[in-house]
């Protein structure tokens, strides 16, 4: 349940960017959610709706934005997607495969897709 914490996190920061601003409300809120961060979007915007109930971020609009996973291979130099790993065909569950997929690799570094980032917070002055 780190999607609560996340959410807690993310409502402390607008609340406090807003209160900076001298804000009367924040109307929107945009979040870019790596797909490794492994945060459900459907429970991130539940939780974060509560946090910002009471407040005067609540019923802003919220802007989730899903950002794939890309990695750089130290042995090959490929940059790009990653595969997914089915590990049980019965509960159709997959993982992501953090290995080149050129050649195999495993020495490889993330490039993208493991951050949660407010993109932006729009205030009403």
């Amino acid at each position: 349940m780190h999607e609560l914490s996340v959410a807690q996190e993310i409502a402390r920061t607008v609340l406090r960017i807003a209160s900076e601003k001298g804000a009367k409300g924040i109307t929107r809120i945009e979040v870019e959610v790596g797909k490794l961060t492994f945060l459900g979007i459907d429970q991130l915007r539940f939780w974060l709706e509560a946090c910002l109930e009471g407040t005067i971020g609540a019923g802003s609009k919220l802007v989730f934005r899903e950002i794939d996973p890309v990695v750089r291979c130290r042995t090959c130099g490929y940059e790009g997607g990653i595969k997914e790993v089915e590990v049980d065909p019965a509960l159709h569950l997959m993982l992501p495969s953090l290995e080149c997929p050129t050649c195999g690799s495993t020495d490889v570094e993330i490039v993208s897709g493991r951050d949660c980032l407010i993109r932006r917070v729009e205030l009403s002055i």
